[in-house]
């Protein structure tokens, strides 16, 4: 059995609007990449599910849920399971990003920490406060 394509079953504009709670004309004038389906524009599950971040109007979760009902109110089961897979795709790759984000926005606290505590802030200031002079060919070193 051949599954229809999935783009057919992508939210337009003004349906992604409405999953996500935000003005349609918010949303246009931004430029979000799209799928051409005749004269009109779908927009695919990770697109949707990041500006579903960006604007914080609802979960995510909630989002991706909305996207696969939606797609099997205007598509039927079969596309509605192939935008299920994309969804969880997208989430997995969302979420990931996230973490990575939270990960190194902890290691960077860490490092203001330490460059707070008094033998770290004397180095720094020594490092900078020599300047730097012309000693590696063709580049600036750091004077010792």
């Amino acid at each position: 059995m051949q599954v229809a394509s999935p783009v057919m079953a992508y939210p337009n504009l003004r349906q992604m609007a409405e999953i996500l709670h935000v003005p349609k004309s918010t949303l246009s004038q931004r430029k979000l990449a799209f799928e051409p389906v005749g004269n009109e524009k779908r927009y695919r599950p990770q697109t949707v599910l990041e500006q579903a971040l960006r604007y914080r109007r609802r979960g995510i979760d909630e989002v991706g849920e909305e996207l696969v009902e939606h797609a099997q109110r205007v598509a039927g089961a079969d596309v509605a399971h192939a935008v299920q897979v994309e969804v969880e795709t997208a989430l997995l790759i969302l979420v990931e990003g996230e973490g990575m984000l939270d990960t190194l926005t902890r290691e960077f606290d860490m490092l203001l920490e330490r460059m707070q505590e008094p033998g770290h802030r004397r180095r720094m200031r020594d490092v900078f406060a020599s300047g730097l002079t012309p000693e590696a060919a063709g580049g600036a070193a750091v004077a010792s």
